[in-house]
């Protein structure tokens, strides 16, 4: 093992310690030498006068730390560069599938659970890079005649791991990119790379990230010697080594290679592993509703993959901790992968958990579950049954919030429509939702509105308004709506509560957005205009029921891109960016002509005859709450030969969406919730909390400074903070903001979060920490990126790009084919050279002539 002592440039070369002992181990030994020597000496130069007194010393001094130096065996390290040599970058990826060991199964034969019988495909690319016992590495092979780089990459950015004959670093951003922003050096010598990119753990593979970093590389260095009339073969190359399983939803590698050919680099391909997919189980996916119930049933399905399983029977369960709460027997007949659905009560789970927790009052408890899948241990052998099981098995863990309250929704609307009654039936139905549906009208049981607080009535205040969590308006009477009406719906969102205005034949929201208000509400700045602050699209000039131009026929419904990227628009069981499911459906029979608000988000459109579109499903945030549009009342549609399969899940996700999650626990002072119960690692979390006064704000009013106001609500608040937990221990403090102080509501949003399961509790300023016990949990996990999902090697997409990059594709099976084609690619030569300095007579003179000096300067001096 070598070691710099210091580095001049390429050319002048540098200092190395052939004995490999630390640098700075052998130069604080040679400096303390030297000055022990020194001090020892000035006891005897102390009765000569003049300088010799200290440059006899130093004399002596400097010859003891040569000396010690040249003990460490220095050599003085050259290295020149004949001709263009083509620099090679090979990047390895090092991601999950790059484990596999392509280990199978031959026809008819048990499956083989041994998948250490063979290396990893990690493995082998690392040991024909880096050589082997009976193999020389092509880092080796290629060292005298290319500069080679070897970096390691998988979702994010490459590391750069080695650096062979170096003139020219990797610096810039891309050099930041690659080694994360650290600032030591890679090495320059193979036997020194680190081991930690030979472990194949990376969460997801992104083919284009190499590619990124190799153009960054160029652009950041000087500028390359390639020209339009310089010879081809002194390009740059880039080698790509990977099973081609890229897990970006949106990958750009093929466009990325475009760019990276044009830079001047051509890029090869080298395939990782077997194109059959080996014999493997796992869940893919759990689709559930996010809330339950905790007296219902938790339905929802598992999607399970099963490669190479054919006639076996596989174990699929669900389970809370060591108990099995559902479990079925899936016998494989073909394909790949199977939708199983489950549904199985959560009312004994729910009541196990909420009773672990004491002295607070639980509005939603969170079911921990995991979802299972292995081979049914009655399939296989005896003998085998647990090393089968074992091996071929996979878990998702996942969790479910069962609500002990009911969700209040209102509808308001003027006619008994299709749309109405199915939605009030879905709902009523339903044992997690208590349903409000007041209609009136001419045409309907009520011609007349009546207010009040109970059923069949609009409430009449903004308490009875408080207690539902959404609101469905329909085509009410604009003559019915007052002013006051108005007035409690704006600080019902306002205040967080989730709005949906369904559109409809007769113009009535038109009409209601266009009708002046006789007095503004709450400011006296403005005049307000209807309801047209709250709607998130604007209605066409001279828009009416009977204007034939306002109205345009439909073709169908389309999630625009930005609705893709929501779970509102997953209406089956699809990724969100499935658009054909929509394609599918009845879509309306016409469409108000509207426009989208400037801080409204279009989530879909209907797409007219012409191409053209109009937005359909428009939403926007309207203070803590959110507002939706849905210009058509004919979803009701999508029931036919499904029933409410569609229907339902739309509508279901669409108020989700709507609402604002309720809050989770509640002691007797404090209620807190958070947005979600699961986040992805990068994600913030948002905590919300209330404070809950026993004694009105006398209760507030603890601690308070003497001469603070009574009469301010606000000044009597105390401040809040969100404590974050995790093993026990505090990780984090998050200062909450005030969102409402009349309500004495709070928000806070987390910084991203590294994963773990978490509790959050509150601290309020003039509270005993001790009495506010109430804390809810939530999880951070790193985004399941279906790395596992396919791990055969995607040998067209690696054909893609090395075609693009006007290279050639390679199995591994024949990865010296490779190796030929880079040798002949450099148009030169690194010459190195190695003097050992501590057995060059220069050296061993200056120890001599040193020695000579010391000893005429000590005549002189009389010292003899």
């Amino acid at each position: 093992m070598r070691a710099a002592l210091f580095f001049l440039p390429i050319g002048w070369g540098e200092i190395r310690l052939a004995t490999g002992w630390p640098v700075w181990t052998v130069f604080v030994t040679a400096i303390v030498a030297g000055l022990l020597v020194m001090a020892l000496y000035v006891r005897e130069t102390r009765v000569v006068q003049g300088p010799l007194a200290w440059i006899l010393p130093g004399i002596r001094g400097t010859t003891v730390s040569l000396a010690i130096l040249m003990l460490a065996s220095p050599v003085w390290h050259r290295s020149w560069v004949v001709g263009s040599p083509t620099r090679v970058v090979f990047a390895v990826d090092r991601s999950a599938s790059m484990a596999s060991t392509d280990t199978l199964a031959s026809p008819g034969s048990e499956l083989t659970a041994d998948r250490d019988a063979r290396p990893s495909r990690l493995d082998r690319a690392a040991d024909r890079l880096l050589g082997s016992a009976t193999r020389t590495g092509w880092v080796e092979a290629l060292s005298e005649t290319h500069r080679v780089d070897v970096m390691a990459f998988s979702a994010g950015p490459p590391e750069l791991v080695l650096r062979s004959n170096e003139d020219t670093p990797w610096r810039g951003s891309a050099q930041q990119d690659m080694v994360g922003g650290s600032s030591d050096e890679p090495s320059n010598n193979a036997s020194e790379a680190s081991a930690d990119w030979r472990k194949a753990t990376g969460e997801g593979t992104d083919l284009g990230s190499p590619i990124q970093a190799a153009s960054q590389r160029s652009r950041s260095s000087e500028p390359p010697d390639e020209s339009p009339d310089s010879d081809a073969s002194a390009r740059s190359v880039l080698v790509l080594i990977t099973d081609g399983q890229d897990t970006q939803p949106k990958s750009q590698c093929l466009a990325l290679a475009q760019g990276l050919r044009d830079e001047g680099w051509q890029i090869h391909t080298l395939g990782m592993g077997s194109t059959v997919e080996p014999p493997d189980v796992a869940i893919l996916q759990v689709d559930t509703p996010e809330r339950v119930a905790n007296d219902g049933r938790l339905a929802g399905t598992l999607r399970v993959k099963h490669t190479a399983m054919q006639d076996r029977s596989l174990l699929v369960r669900i389970r809370r901790g060591d108990e099995t709460v559902w479990s079925s027997n899936l016998l494989v007949a073909d394909g790949d992968e199977s939708t199983v659905p489950f549904d199985f009560p959560v009312e004994s789970i729910s009541r196990s958990i909420a009773s672990e927790i004491r002295g607070v009052d639980q509005d939603t408890v969170v079911l921990p579950l995991r979802a299972e899948v292995l081979l049914d241990p009655k399939s296989v052998n005896e003998a085998s049954s647990t090393s089968q099981t074992t091996q071929f098995s996979d878990s998702f863990d996942f969790r479910v919030a069962a609500a002990s309250r009911d969700r209040r929704l209102l509808i308001l609307d003027g006619s008994s429509r299709w749309e109405t009654r199915y939605l009030r039936n879905l709902f009523q139905r339903d044992p997690a939702w208590s349903v409000n549906t007041v209609l009136f009208g001419p045409g309907t049981d009520e011609t007349v509105l009546v207010r009040g607080d109970s059923e069949g009535k609009l409430p009449e205040n903004r308490e009875v308004w408080s207690e539902y969590d959404a609101v469905i308006l329909g085509e009410i009477p604009p003559d019915q709506w007052t002013e006051e009406d108005m007035g409690h719906l704006r600080d019902f969102v306002r205040q967080g509560g989730g709005l949906i205005f369904l559109d409809g034949r007769y113009g009535r929201l038109a009409s209601l957005s266009q009708q002046p208000m006789a007095t503004p509400l709450e400011s006296d700045l403005a005049q307000q205009v209807g309801m047209q602050d709250l709607l998130p699209v604007r209605y066409a000039e001279g828009f009416s029921a009977s204007n034939g131009d306002t109205w345009k026929a439909v073709t169908q419904v389309s999630p625009t891109e930005m609705g893709r990227t929501h779970p509102v628009m997953r209406v089956g069981a699809s990724d969100s960016g499935d658009t054909s499911l929509w394609s599918a459906l009845p879509s309306p029979q016409r469409t108000p002509l509207v426009e989208s608000m400037p801080d409204a988000e279009t989530w879909a459109e209907s797409i007219l005859p012409s191409g053209a579109s109009i937005p359909w499903l428009v939403t926007r945030l309207y203070g803590s709450g959110r507002v939706f549009y849905i210009a058509t009342d004919q979803t009701w549609r999508w029931r036919y030969k499904v029933e409410s399969r569609l229907h339902g899940r739309f509508w279901n996700q669409l108020l989700t969406a709507a609402m604002q999650p309720p809050y989770a626990v509640a002691d007797q002072f404090v209620a807190i919730g958070t947005d979600q119960v699961d986040y992805e690692t990068g994600q913030q979390v948002t905590i919300r909390a209330r404070l809950l006064p026993r004694d009105g704000l006398a209760a507030l009013a603890i601690n308070t400074p003497s001469g603070a106001s009574s009469t301010s609500p606000t000044t009597l608040l105390p401040t809040v903070d969100a404590v974050l937990i995790r093993d026990e221990a505090v990780v984090a403090t998050v200062p909450m903001n005030l969102d409402d102080a009349n309500r004495r509501t709070y928000v806070a949003q987390t910084a991203a979060l590294p994963a773990g399961a978490y509790r959050v509790r509150i601290r309020a300023s003039g509270y005993d920490a001790a009495a506010m016990r109430a804390s809810t949990p939530f999880w951070i996990q790193p985004p399941r990126r279906g790395e596992r999902n396919r791990v055969a090697l995607n040998e067209p997409l690696l054909q893609r790009i090395a075609a693009t990059g006007e290279g050639t594709f390679v199995h591994e099976s024949s990865a010296e084919d490779l190796l030929e084609l880079l040798k002949p690619v450099s148009n030169g030569r690194i010459m190195q050279a190695d003097l050992a300095i501590w057995q060059s007579w220069w050296w061993f003179g200056l120890l001599l002539l040193l020695l000579a000096i010391e000893w005429c300067l000590r005549k002189k001096a009389g010292l003899l």
